[in-house]
């Protein structure tokens, strides 16, 4: 019924869009959210618990007997490896730069899938992929401002984890023939909570592990669950209402405006010039590959 009533009044193409701002808005406010962690305990805890707390929200709505994590167990294991270098990635750019640049540098996995493919699982390059590619990180470049020549090491974090993102999405395509969309969040959840949980237990052996516990952090870790699980259905919906991704997945960029304004508005920082910059030609470029790549 409800599908119905907004069928009636919006049409398919303005639901999806719709639903890819939310998106959009979505992974910009998980980047706040990570921040105010980061506050509270140490990284290597922050980041266990991001996986954790999702983990323990799937648990009820398993059906065991229908769960086989032996089932492309090789591939799950590694795209667990490839996010848990992720999110020490993003975790660590973020505590040493601010949400726009972490929201850009850690969406450029469009600009790194091409050559992915095409180095494992065969696909043909094309020109105009390739040029878009290229225009793309030159955006990169002028984005994270190397300065006379001296790059600041936590910059290629944000470049890495660009290239993490296309990294889980290969797996993500190899799991995907045979397993459901909630076998495939279960078996990344499981695995990437299992290898982050190792840092853990050593920075706790050390005596290095810190965190100051208080109510405000069961909101945090609350909201980062709950916009992870929105920020997944809404993609679902928006491409459920079109025939064609590439119509809509531009509009996932809108995270990073949406990012600067939060920059501004909670941490009063403001963007500079080469990262508008930066981040106007990577969206441009993306956008274009993609609708390249889906014609």
């Amino acid at each position: 019924m409800f599908k119905s009533v907004l069928q009636k009044h919006f049409s398919g193409q303005s639901i999806a869009i719709s639903a890819m701002l939310l998106s959009a808005l979505c992974m910009a406010l998980l980047a706040v959210f990570y921040r105010y962690t980061l506050f509270s305990m140490s990284l290597a805890l922050a980041a266990w618990l991001r996986m954790l707390f999702p983990l323990l929200c799937l648990l009820p709505l398993i059906k065991w007997r229908d769960v086989s994590l032996w089932r492309n167990w090789q591939i799950h294991m590694l795209r667990g490896l490839i996010v848990m270098s992720y999110i020490y990635a993003v975790f660590t750019y973020l505590w040493h730069s601010n949400i726009l640049a972490v929201t850009l540098l850690s969406n450029t996995g469009p600009l790194f899938l091409p050559f992915l493919s095409r180095i494992f699982l065969g696909k043909r390059l094309h020109w105009p992929v390739v040029a878009c590619s290229v225009l793309g990180f030159v955006g990169v470049l002028i984005a994270i401002n190397p300065s006379g020549g001296m790059l600041q090491w936590y910059a290629l974090l944000g470049v890495y984890s660009g290239l993490a993102n296309a990294g889980s999405q290969i797996c993500l395509h190899h799991t995907n023939a045979t397993q459901t969309r909630l076998q495939n969040m279960f078996g990344l959840y499981f695995f990437s909570s299992l290898f982050l949980m190792l840092p853990v237990i050593y920075f706790a052996l050390r005596g290095q592990l810190h965190w100051q516990w208080h109510a405000s952090l069961w909101l945090w870790f609350g909201l980062i669950t709950g916009f992870s699980f929105l920020n997944q259905f809404t993609r679902m919906v928006a491409f459920r209402w079109v025939k064609n991704p590439a119509t809509v997945m531009p509009w996932v960029y809108f995270a990073v405006p949406f990012a600067g304004i939060l920059d501004w508005a909670i941490f009063h920082m403001l963007p500079s010039w080469h990262g508008v910059v930066g981040a106007a030609v990577i969206i441009v470029s993306v956008s274009v590959l993609v609708r390249v790549q889906r014609a």
